[in-house]
């Protein structure tokens, strides 16, 4: 019956057994810029309980992280046409700039490490800048960068979203950028 369901459910949350069975079904949590003000946004900056800081993008093509840039980034309503990316209203645009997201934040979220970091993305112009734990890649596109595994992380693009998926170091650090690029629904999981 339902009331037995609650009971067990608070008896379950009470012995913190819940939470071992979250984490043990991989908890998510996703950043989605829905809540930021439309405009130009400061050098430091929070979307759903995670900060982020811009900092200086390299547009050189390569793996090196040498800042040859740095701009803004901006929240705007930005169609990913043809791709059924981004959640309306709001999409960060990162315009010549590498946006660094805090993976503290995202594990502290989480209840333990970072293990995948999924992000849809429209690059509208230039290259585009990558990074995670301490890896660096700048190409013309995401899929300039082949599918396969850099340092234990595994790299997927399709055209439309991007794929990490640590094999089994956790994924302690993360960036993107770019010289015109829109992003929506960071979604880190462990």
């Amino acid at each position: 019956t339902m009331q037995r369901l609650l009971r067990v459910r608070h008896e379950l949350i009470a012995g913190g057994a819940l939470t071992l069975c979250a984490s043990a079904f991989g908890a998510s949590h996703t950043v989605k810029f829905d809540a930021l003000p439309q405009g130009q946004l400061p050098a430091n900056f929070t979307s759903n309980g995670v900060d982020m800081i811009q900092t200086p993008y390299t547009d050189t093509i390569g793996n090196v992280c040498a800042p040859t840039a740095f701009g803004v980034c901006i929240i705007a309503t930005q169609a990913f046409a043809p791709c059924p990316n981004g959640s309306p209203p709001n999409q960060l645009v990162a315009r010549s700039v590498l946006v660094d997201f805090d993976m503290t934040d995202y594990a502290a979220i989480l209840g333990g490490p970072v293990k995948k970091i999924v992000f849809r993305y429209l690059r509208m112009t230039g290259n585009v800048q990558i990074r995670f734990n301490g890896m660096c890649f700048t190409r013309p596109t995401f899929g300039g960068l082949a599918n396969g595994n850099y340092g234990g992380v595994n790299y997927n693009d399709n055209g439309c979203r991007v794929r990490l998926k640590s094999n089994p170091p956790p994924i302690s650090q993360f960036s993107v950028g770019g010289a015109l690029l829109a992003i929506d629904n960071v979604k880190a999981a462990n």
